[in-house]
Parts: structure tokens; C-alpha cells; sequence
């Protein structure tokens, strides 16, 4: 993968005796124990530890590891493996999280080059112990710290990204992969949180600089059993900090909840001769 300083776009060059990339100018960045390193300076955080919370990320990453949202990690697998076409190709999720995805990815095709990136630090650093073999870094999707035409191909699962910095490190035909909530998605869990759940609104977007080739929806009903799982699938979501501590608590003693996820997997070719 081509880094790049986020101070001053120049080209980071990878010192494994002082486990840290430099640039020309002298920009230092470490590389923590885990393998992964933080390129997000002082100055474009918005806060102290941006991003996701611990808690969040735990939660998260006890829900994934019970398989739940396993058919959109076998969708993924299943595109990607189409793409791979036989050779080695670099892969990027921007938003990583913790790398249940990539995890996923690595294992049903090995051939290609995981990358991840997420503003969490402790989500990169969860996701740069579990997969040794896969690049994890700290940076914005608002300032991808990667050369031109790094990536052939990017994931945006559930996550926000300019469409100018995907064109940007996206190869010319490169496939962009887009993850949303289709209408229905965890619509049972919002029926415990507000008085009138509403579905999501789910429009067909064009992105600029990019072709739509296909789009599948993915939907089914999931049995989530046990305490632990709901509360989980609770913190996990934005949902919670929009939870009264009364609903919380109620949410955090159900032992069952049957539940729907609903995912829209949008395919996108970066256009011949596009321009930012």
C-alpha cells in the first residue's frame, strides 16, 4: 500500500528498524506493537479519541463474532471473489472497525491485500491483533492518507467518505462497494426505542465520477438469543445514546429478540476518464 504523509501528501517510506514511516520532509509516524499506525495529526482531530467508543467497538465485535450479520460478509466475499479474476488486488475498507469484514475477506481469498482504515483508534488496534497479515491505519475517509490509484477496490460499508477521495485512490475501473440500511433494517430494535419506528428512506444514488452496475438487497430475520447479544446489538448502534436509561435497562433484560436486517450492497465502476 502507498502512503502518504497527511501533513504534506508526500510519499511515506516504511523504516523497519525505528518501526515508523517517514517522509521527505521529515514527518514522523510510529508503528504501535499491533502493526498499525496512526496518520491522523493533532490538528484534524475534532475531538481526543475520535470515532467509535470502546464500548461500542466490544459490543460490536461480540455481536459480529456470533455470525448474525454473516450473509452481508458472504455477499461481500462473493463479489470480491468475482472480481479477483486470478490475481493479487489491493482491497480497502474505509470505516473498517474492528475487521470482521476484512477477517472474512482474507479468508475466503486470500490472494488479495486487506487495508484498513478507520478514525478509531482502538477499532484499528483491535483489527491490526486479529489479522497480522492485513495494513490497518488510523486516518479520516476525508483525507484517505494513500496515493492515487492505490486501491482496485474500495468497501464503504456503512460509513461516510467524499466521493472525491474514493475517485481519487480508486483505480481507473476499480469497483466501489457501497453498504446501506434498506428500509427495514433492525426495524424491531427502533420499535423498543421510539414511539413510532419509521422505515429508512433508502434512495438509488448516482455517485459522481462513478457508474452504477448493480445493486442486491439482502434481507432476512435473525434470532438473537441471550442478554448479552441484545445489549450488544444495542450499544453497537447509534441508537443507544438515543435511549432513555429506562428503555436501556429494558432493552439490556430481554433474552430474546427476533429482529430484521436489511442491506442494500451497491456495485459502482469508477468511470473511464473521470475527473475530480
Amino acid at each position: 500500500m502507498s502512503w502518504i504523509c497527511p501533513l504534506c501528501q508526500s510519499p511515506l517510506e516504511h523504516h523497519n528498524t525505528q518501526r515508523l514511516y517517514r517522509c521527505s520532509n521529515n514527518h514522523c509516524f510510529d508503528i504501535a506493537k499491533e502493526g498499525y499506525c496512526n496518520l491522523i495529526p493533532v490538528q484534524q482531530k475534532n475531538s481526543k479519541s475520535p470515532g467509535d467508543s470502546k464500548a461500542m467497538i466490544n459490543a460490536r465485535r461480540r455481536f459480529l463474532a456470533q455470525g448474525y450479520y454473516g450473509n452481508l460478509a458472504d455477499k461481500l466475499t462473493q463479489i470480491i471473489s468475482a472480481e479477483a479474476g486470478g490475481g493479487a488486488q489491493t482491497c480497502l475498507e474505509v470505516g473498517c472497525g474492528e475487521g470482521y469484514y476484512l477477517r472474512q475477506l482474507g479468508h475466503h481469498v486470500p490472494q488479495h491485500r486487506y487495508v484498513g482504515i478507520d478514525i478509531s483508534k482502538e477499532a484499528v488496534r483491535l483489527a491490526a491483533k486479529a489479522a497480522t497479515a492485513h495494513q490497518y491505519c488510523v486516518a479520516s475517509s476525508y483525507n484517505l492518507p494513500l496515493a492515487e490509484g492505490s486501491a482496485d477496490i474500495i468497501i464503504r460499508n456503512f460509513a461516510p467518505a467524499p466521493s472525491e477521495e474514493i475517485q481519487r485512490v480508486l483505480t481507473t475501473g476499480g469497483l466501489f462497494i457501497v453498504v446501506t440500511p434498506g428500509a427495514e433494517h433492525l426495524y424491531q430494535l427502533r420499535q423498543h426505542i421510539y414511539r413510532q419506528a419509521t422505515l429508512h428512506d433508502n434512495p438509488v444514488t448516482e455517485v459522481e465520477g462513478f457508474q452504477l452496475i448493480e445493486q442486491h438487497a439482502l434481507r432476512q430475520q435473525i434470532d438473537i438469543s441471550g442478554v448479552d447479544d441484545v445489549s450488544a446489538l444495542l450499544q453497537m448502534t447509534p441508537y443507544y445514546w438515543q435511549t432513555s436509561s429506562e428503555d436501556q435497562q429494558k432493552l439490556n433484560e430481554l433474552t430474546q429478540l427476533q429482529c430484521t436486517t436489511d442491506f442494500v450492497v451497491s456495485l459502482y465502476r469508477h468511470a473511464e476518464g473521470a475527473t475530480t
